[in-house]
């Protein structure tokens, strides 16, 4: 369990670097295209104008079904932030624990590993996560699902290929398709009350930027209030790929201030 615990904490890290990406609103989508490794990408349509872009989340939400949000984040009846008792309940006892220490908890984070499934990662609640008790109330801060058995957000199943994910997930007809830094955005709103965004993320030795070469698909959804003001809650869902075939699904749901 400890090398793929390690693995578990990279991909968690992964999905901080993809929040962080909110605070500079990600690549500029509006520069052209360049000429390294531009080849163009199946499922991924060429670059038009928008003469008349969404003004605020609700709109482009309604605009766009395909777009991911906070409603693909439950499956199999179980939510995150659910207790460990209701997700017992439903997949049955863990065969494994792994207990650590984050920064941005007082009390230790845990994940269980559930035969057949996967691995969750249990948080303490903010509510109850201070010094001034030794009470915690844990929930499910994260979903890591490796196993086929059961089936994830919009019917993907581990083992299936990223065209999967690609015909069942909006992709933006705006976006310019441009490749910054490994990084290929689908679609991508950080202006104004949102940050709400797909994109490819490809490997580090990625040479042609081919298929094969996709790392993670990631999604976020991040709704801002007025002026910016963050509401409290942003969602992130991750697909890992390994020569174009998903190999794990990862769910998370968090309160940190986003400046995120």
């Amino acid at each position: 369990m400890k090398k793929v615990f390690i693995i578990l904490l990279i991909v968690f890290a992964l999905f901080l670097v993809g929040c962080d990406n909110s605070e500079n609103g990600g690549p500029d989508s509006s520069t052209p295209p360049g000429s390294d490794g531009q080849g163009e990408t199946p499922g991924v349509p060429t670059p038009t104008i928008d003469p008349n872009p969404p003004k605020n989340l609700m709109e482009l939400v309604a605009r766009n079904p395909l777009m991911f949000t906070d409603k693909d984040l439950e499956f199999l009846d179980i939510r995150l932030w659910d207790s460990e008792q209701t997700l017992i309940d439903k997949i049955g006892e863990p065969i494994g624990r792994e207990d650590t220490y984050e920064d941005s908890f007082t009390h230790l984070v845990y994940y269980l590993e559930f035969e057949d499934f996967g691995f969750v990662r249990m948080e303490p609640s903010r509510e109850t996560d201070s010094g001034d008790s030794d009470y915690v109330d844990y929930i499910i801060g994260s979903v890591t699902l490796l196993s086929d058995k059961y089936v994830g957000p919009r019917g993907i199943r581990v083992g299936d290929g990223y065209m999967d994910v690609v015909d069942n997930f909006f992709i933006d007809p705006h976006m310019t398709g441009e490749i910054i830094d490994g990084v290929m955005y689908l679609y991508n709103y950080p202006e104004g009350t949102m940050f709400i965004s797909g994109r490819f993320i490809y490997g580090e030795e990625a040479a042609d930027y081919t298929d094969d070469e996709i790392m993670f698909i990631m999604y976020n959804f991040t709704p801002f209030g007025e002026k910016d003001e963050f509401l409290g809650v942003g969602y992130t869902l991750a697909f890992t790929l390994e020569n174009g075939t998903i190999v794990s699904i990862g769910m998370k749901k968090q309160t940190t201030n986003i400046a995120y």
